[in-house]
């Protein structure tokens, strides 16, 4: 189980599993199984031994964004702030903060949803992979 990471799921109905707030059908591969459903399943093989890596990894960053952005599901700019603080070990002035902020706010409202989270997730590991 993913007891290091507090991911638990309970319930065996691929549709009912709290884990999940997106639609089941929001990501359909070739096979037409969903994402969704291809990750319950991997979730619930995982509680029997060794977790994917993959998965793992997925939980790991969005229990991150939770321990940061508390109960609002937002991460404010303080809270970036610590973020890149305890991440990435940099002290930020507060323009750069202020620009970081700016850049990652698609939608203008002063904070970062988990959108917005996964977005900066998705260009971080870009510029990983892009990395010579």
């Amino acid at each position: 189980m993913f007891s290091s990471v507090g991911v638990h799921c309970s319930v065996g109905v691929v549709g009912l599993c709290p884990l999940y707030k997106f639609s089941p059908t929001s990501f359909i591969s070739p096979k037409g199984l969903t994402g969704f459903s291809l990750a319950h399943r991997s979730l619930h093989k995982a509680m029997e031994g060794e977790p994917p890596k993959l998965l793992l990894a997925t939980a790991l960053i969005v229990q991150r964004f939770k321990e940061i952005a508390k109960e609002d599901d937002k991460i404010s700019k303080g809270e970036l702030r610590t973020l890149l603080q305890e991440e990435f070990q940099s002290k930020l002035g507060n323009k750069e903060v202020d620009k970081f902020m700016e850049s990652l706010d698609a939608d203008g409202d002063n904070s970062v949803n988990f959108m917005e989270y996964i977005a900066f997730i998705g260009s971080l590991a870009l510029s990983i992979h892009d990395m010579k």
